[in-house]
């Protein structure tokens, strides 16, 4: 039985300061989660998780890898609901390309604001 529901972060950086946002304005020392510890965690994930989410605190296409990191998540993370927080600006088009190749069950768009300032 699958009862657990993961939230990790593919990076904690973020491109934005969001008023709601509890992260520190220069990030954590580590920002990135790394892709050989996705071949350990993804595993386990699959077996007790039926849900997991790939962004709770920065912004997940700042990873360096990105793509690879996707790459990962459709090899590996095959069994629980997959979803994906970004705050859309830096969707590149290899950035969408992997998201729509990962065969994600959802994509979250997280907008701020819609004021300049």
């Amino acid at each position: 039985m699958r009862l657990l529901d993961a939230r990790l972060d593919l990076s904690r950086r973020c491109n934005y300061r969001c008023v709601y946002c509890g992260e520190p304005e220069n990030g954590p020392e580590n920002p990135v989660f790394p892709l050989a510890n996705m071949e350990v965690i993804f595993p386990v994930l699959n077996r007790y998780c039926w849900s997991v989410y790939l962004s709770c605190g920065g912004e997940p296409t700042l990873h360096p890898d990105f793509a690879g990191a996707l790459l990962k998540v459709k090899a590996l993370l095959t069994k629980p609901d997959v979803s994906i927080v970004t705050n859309g600006y830096n969707l590149t088009p290899a950035h969408i390309g992997a998201i729509v190749g990962a065969g994600l069950s959802r994509v979250y768009i997280s907008i701020d604001s819609i004021d300049d300032d």
